[in-house]
């Protein structure tokens, strides 16, 4: 499977969202299916934790904070919203190892947008 289009912003809040383009056929079946948010939410929530990755759910947002950190499990620390219904999607009908992929793009990605903290020597 491949990478789905998606974008990386940082609300004004400093939430790190993650918005997911599906291809038009995924999108027709999306469609189709009608899945309510807490579905979603639940289904995108359990294959996030196939792919090892904590998370928590906001099905009145139709959202997932998903925990990105390098250690498995972890229930802290850094984090992405998956914000919408296409991402939830795209999370919950991806393979463990695409689900990885996915991620780690998205957090190379928010890396590199990160200011740079300088250090001055004492």
């Amino acid at each position: 499977m491949s990478l789905p289009a998606f974008s990386v912003r940082q609300s004004d809040d400093g939430i790190w969202l993650l918005a997911v383009q599906l291809a038009p056929a995924d999108q027709a079946r999306l469609d189709a299916a009608r899945p309510s948010p807490r579905d979603l939410c639940c289904q995108a929530q359990h294959a996030l934790a196939q792919a090892q990755y904590g998370s928590r759910i906001y099905p009145e947002r139709t959202a997932v904070d998903v925990y990105i950190s390098d250690t498995p499990g972890v229930l802290d620390g850094p984090s992405v919203l998956l914000d919408g219904p296409a991402a939830l999607w795209f999370v919950s009908h991806a393979q463990p190892a695409d689900v990885r992929a996915f991620l780690q793009t998205a957090k190379r990605l928010i890396i590199t947008r990160l200011p740079c903290e300088t250090h001055h020597a004492a």
